[in-house]
């Protein structure tokens, strides 16, 4: 493993811990979305570093192939993945606001909504100066290549309670911190 990657790939893994503690903190739907668009994105970064050092050796590689696989399996690490290239690539919206108020503060704001028929509304539509108190934001399918990716359900064979981004991002970090100490025991061996 080359050791510049792994100094890249930890710059990259310390702007998803900072994305996540955003996700902790933000009061704001916006923030929320904004917070989960970075954390996907230097998803991406990451990998793209840890994949190019692990090239200068066999085991590296080997390493990395397996890393590669688990990625493509686990339903939380494909997800991640598939979010960070419809993001970076597609024009849909990979997460939206979700919450159950709305604050119409000024004359001819407009909000619609529609029931998804599981009891459960969305905003499909806002305009103006519009206020979702106590926001939250929920995960959408992506789509890639005409293939659909929904929110995961499960990560390391685990099945995922609580389903919203700050959790996720969570549980990837933890996947992500084995990956780095993994990397940086490839790096002592040379």
């Amino acid at each position: 493993m080359d050791e510049r990657a792994l100094a890249k790939a930890l710059g990259k893994f310390n702007r998803m811990v900072t994305a996540q503690q955003k996700l902790e903190n933000s009061k704001s739907s916006d923030d929320l979305i904004s917070a989960w668009e970075d954390f996907v994105i230097a998803s991406g970064s990451f990998y793209a570093a840890l994949e190019q050092g692990a090239k200068t050796s066999p085991q590296s590689n080997a390493w990395f192939g397996r890393v590669k696989g688990d990625r493509k399996k686990d339903p939380l690490l494909q997800y991640i993945q598939q979010a960070r290239n419809a993001e970076e690539h597609g024009i849909e919206k990979i997460s939206k606001p979700s919450n159950s108020a709305i604050a119409l503060r000024s004359a001819g704001d407009e909000v619609h909504i529609s029931s998804n028929g599981n009891g459960n509304w969305e905003v499909t539509y806002a305009s103006g100066n519009v206020h979702f108190p106590n926001d939250e934001i929920s995960l959408q399918p992506v789509t890639n290549r005409g293939k659909s990716y929904p929110p995961p359900k499960e990560h390391a064979g685990v099945q995922i309670t609580d389903r919203r981004p700050r959790e996720l991002a969570h549980l990837a970090l933890r996947y992500f911190s084995t990956m780095i100490e993994e990397a940086k025991l490839l790096v002592q061996q040379g």
